[in-house]
């Protein structure tokens, strides 16, 4: 029987996940993604830069700083103490074909999603199923006991297990001591059992990890004091410095890239054989980011969202919007800032005060930006006042209820189904809307 020690992960916020910057729409509940041909996401920059906390900090000269990406995240490794990534902005070549001639030609494509349980995981077998190697995230908030080597060695070995002996194995095989099975883990397992195909991960080790932080800021308590533009302000400085956090996570997984696929190629080297090597990287939805990282060293991707969203939109809610603004260099309005402090206020009333349980994690994003996309700023500071000294999300609950009465809104959700069925309630008068629109039109 085999077994992986993972830490139970915290409670997490960060359910939805987000869009391209590129196509937010400030106020709506529903971000549409738009893809812009050759996006470059990092500027040139040189000079300085004035960090929170850390005053204003020199950058590379101009000839090392050729990208945000290359130049100041890998600034940021450095002063962090970690090694440098080898090759976050390779010297020579543009592309990866011309750095590795020997190589067949390589494919990434990313599928992103939320990650909290089965049902946000649920595309990923189809997905990987006719990928030649597997990468996946190997940190989603939670604290490392062993690298991610060993993760990678057990499904390694589960890859080669016998495709019939799939469901004894999810009997069997256990996460944390717990069964896979109806676990986030388990469409993992079902991605690679019994498939031969080549696993690896570039994410962090749990040195690395520890060095950055970003565990340890992620558990820790949400700053709410007295008065409401502080903790407003407390919030989005913490944001601010959680995206730096992950900008230096992914600089590192960017540099890592080439020499994974060349332990991949070492460890099978009859996938030299083959002409185009498609490469399945499954990420949280936040990641887009990497993407754009991979793109940046010539790396081939394309990318698709779960298929629980909304044809061609995916909806991030405002706490991973403020995050992804601060990693994508863009200063969040004052409102994006208070909505985001509403929305945490709304996740702890809802896991707390009413203590629901979500497996629909996109769903429950967009939930809460239908809720919070309606509150006023003097709404937002009525829910402040309720928890400002000791924060009760119980109390929350009528406060919220109350609030949404006078708009004419329904109350707070009392169950994961009635949150769906109101969703797609929603969904059908949009789309009967935009029908009677276009048959107007026509007329």
């Amino acid at each position: 029987m085999a077994t992986i020690h993972q830490e139970k992960p915290p409670i997490d916020l960060q359910v939805g996940q987000d869009t391209q910057h590129l196509g937010l729409y400030p106020g709506h509940d529903v971000m549409q993604l738009h893809e812009v041909p050759k996006f470059r996401a990092f500027p040139r920059i040189e000079g300085s830069l004035d960090l929170p906390g850390q005053g204003s900090v020199e950058l590379p000269a101009k000839s090392e700083a050729r990208t945000a990406l290359g130049g100041v995240r890998e600034w940021f490794v450095r002063k962090a103490g970690l090694k440098p990534p080898e090759s976050i902005m390779p010297q020579k070549g543009t592309t990866l074909a011309e750095r590795h001639p020997d190589w067949p030609q390589i494919k990434v494509s990313f599928l992103f999603s939320p990650h909290g349980s089965a049902v946000d995981m649920k595309d990923l077998p189809a997905f990987t199923a006719d990928a030649d190697i597997y990468l996946y995230e190997n940190f989603d908030g939670e604290r490392y006991r062993k690298g991610a080597s060993q993760t990678t060695k057990s499904l390694q070995e589960w890859s080669t297990g016998d495709p019939d002996s799939t469901e004894q194995a999810i009997e069997d095989i256990k996460v944390n001591d717990r069964p896979v099975r109806g676990s986030k883990y388990e469409p993992q397992l079902r991605a690679v059992y019994g498939r031969n195909i080549a696993v690896g991960s570039i994410d962090l080790s749990k040195q690395e990890n520890d060095q950055i932080g970003i565990s340890k800021h992620i558990a820790e308590a949400y700053p709410i004091k007295e008065g409401f533009d502080e903790t407003v302000d407390l919030l989005a400085n913490r944001l601010r410095k959680q995206g730096q956090m992950q900008n230096e996570r992914e600089a590192i997984m960017v540099g890592r890239f080439e020499n994974e696929i060349a332990r991949i190629l070492k460890q099978f080297p009859e996938l030299h054989q083959k002409s185009e090597l498609k490469v399945a990287f499954s990420m949280g939805a936040y990641h887009t980011l990497l993407r754009h990282g991979l793109e940046e060293i010539g790396v081939n991707t394309d990318r698709q969202f779960s298929r629980q969203s909304q044809p061609n939109t995916y909806v991030y809610d405002y706490y991973n919007q403020l995050t992804r603004s601060y990693a994508y260099g863009r200063e969040p309005s004052r409102n994006e800032k208070e909505r985001a402090y509403a929305e945490l206020m709304l996740s702890f009333t809802l896991n707390g005060g009413l203590d629901l349980k979500f497996q629909h994690h996109d769903a429950l994003s967009e939930y809460k930006r239908k809720i919070v996309s309606q509150l006023t700023h003097e709404e937002i500071v009525e829910l402040h006042d309720v928890g400002k000294i000791k924060f009760d999300s119980k109390a929350l609950v009528p406060k919220f209820d109350a609030i949404l009465q006078r708009k004419g809104m329904a109350p707070l959700v009392r169950s994961e189904r009635e949150m769906i069925d109101l969703l797609m309630a929603d969904r059908a008068r949009a789309e009967a809307s935009r029908a009677k629109v276009l048959a107007d039109a026509k007329t």
